[in-house]
């Protein structure tokens, strides 16, 4: 049995071998507003000083520090105003000027006085409660960025705040990686598709719905849940919907045909244990290789990593677990770090927990890393979001995070436990 950090560590070896061949693509421009979590495909530099000229710090009066503080209580005329935006004159000698945050220091002048501190004459001549030391509240070019500087390095996953600072830097555009195509399907007989009709009716239609479910049938919950958490991933995911897959080889195998045909990545759930019915075990098999995993973490401990042959490379396959809980905690601990891994992506993969103490006893736990659904109370203590079984979706639904009992270790109310909110995971 591999424990989490071994089946991690094998699967960004992958996932970052396939990042290597995909890197081959070329890079794509794309405007700010649509750079949000895309991969930079190689480091942003600073074309500019940042920022580009001295600055005032707050509204006030800059002058020159060697004169006033030889002077500090003279009255001193104002020879001009610079407000943001303005071109500033060389400062006047024996004089200050009026000046206004992010508007550029005059020439000669290398310190700004806050307003607070002005009393202001008759004749618009300004005295000092006091003189600061010279450049306080002057933000000297370059203080943020120097030109030439390595601002951004490749294989960053764009945030809201690095985009904020390529358009400090006067860039309109970015170059990304090209997106990773991901397919996602689902495979069993036993499933049964959703219906709109029955969503689009309320609660009374789905309760209906729900009792004239057929015998041995369920409804197929993995293939949208994991949709739906690789749109969490954003921009630098390109998800593919590949539908239902019958129990049937024939139809596996062409369905995985085509997924790998225009994919870079393929997730499964469920269907390659080692029961008779377990058709896509064998498909995966006979298309290219697959090796099944036992990994030391409840819940999710089945998981299978293959890899179909293409073109002189590969399309990686992952196979999550068929319980819906199990599918989701996976996704989250395996999956998602090969993902980003195989979007290009060097840094962040995986989160890190912040400790925070227990609001239950959890005295049998099990040999294998537990991550239990947890919600944070209002003092600030984790208590379980619901039924912890791998089938119950519904603490999924409630819980805020995930907390991590170590193996074979029994908690008391009180102990303080890693915990992952599920913020981390975006």
């Amino acid at each position: 049995m591999k424990s989490l950090a071994e089946a991690r560590e094998e699967l960004l070896g992958r996932a970052s071998a396939l990042a290597g061949r995909l890197a081959g693509q070329s890079a794509e421009l794309v405007e700010l507003s649509a750079a949000l979590n895309r991969v930079l495909a190689q480091p942003l530099l600073a074309g500019r000083d940042s920022p580009p000229f001295a600055n005032a710090q707050m509204d006030g009066y800059a002058g020159r520090w060697a004169e006033l503080s030889a002077q500090p209580s003279a009255a001193w005329p104002v020879s001009q105003r610079i407000a943001a935006g303005d071109a500033a004159a060389p400062l006047a000698a024996g004089s200050v000027v009026r000046i206004f945050t992010g508007a550029p220091i005059p020439e000669g002048a290398d310190v700004v006085l806050m307003q607070e501190w002005a009393t202001t004459a008759a004749d618009g001549a300004v005295r000092f409660s006091q003189v600061p030391e010279a450049g306080t509240f002057v933000r000297e070019r370059g203080s943020d960025l120097r030109a030439g500087e390595v601002v951004l390095a490749a294989g960053r996953r764009l945030r809201s705040e690095d985009i904020a600072l390529a358009a400090s830097l006067g860039l309109g555009q970015l170059p990304v990686r090209p997106r990773l195509r991901v397919g996602v399907f689902s495979s069993g007989n036993e499933l049964l598709q959703p219906k709109a009709a029955g969503v689009a009716a309320g609660v009374a239609a789905g309760v209906a719905e729900s009792a004239a479910l057929p015998a041995g049938k369920i409804f197929d919950s993995n293939r949208a849940m994991v949709l739906a958490l690789l749109g969490r991933l954003g921009a630098a995911i390109e998800a593919h919907d590949l539908g239902w897959l019958p129990d049937d080889p024939q139809a596996i195998e062409a369905g995985l045909a085509r997924g790998a045909a225009s994919c870079d990545v393929l997730i499964t759930s469920g269907g390659v244990s080692v029961g008779e019915e377990d058709h896509l075990k064998a498909a995966l098999s006979r298309q290219g290789s697959l090796g099944l995993w036992k990994v030391a973490i409840k819940p999710g401990k089945p998981f299978a990593l293959g890899s179909i042959p293409k073109a002189g490379a590969e399309v990686l396959v992952l196979g999550l677990p068929g319980n819906p809980v199990s599918s989701w905690a996976t996704f989250h601990l395996l999956a998602r770090p090969a993902l980003l891994a195989a979007c290009g992506v060097f840094q962040g993969l995986v989160p890190r927990p912040v400790a925070m103490p227990l609001g239950f006893d959890w005295p049998s736990p099990d040999p294998r890393e537990e991550y239990l659904r947890v919600v944070v109370d209002a003092e600030g203590r984790l208590q379980l979001a619901g039924g912890q079984n791998s089938q119950v979706l519904s603490a999924v639904s409630r819980a805020e995070g995930l907390a991590c009992i170590p193996p074979a270790k029994p908690c008391a109310a009180g102990d303080r436990v890693a915990f992952f909110p599920l913020a981390c995971f975006d």
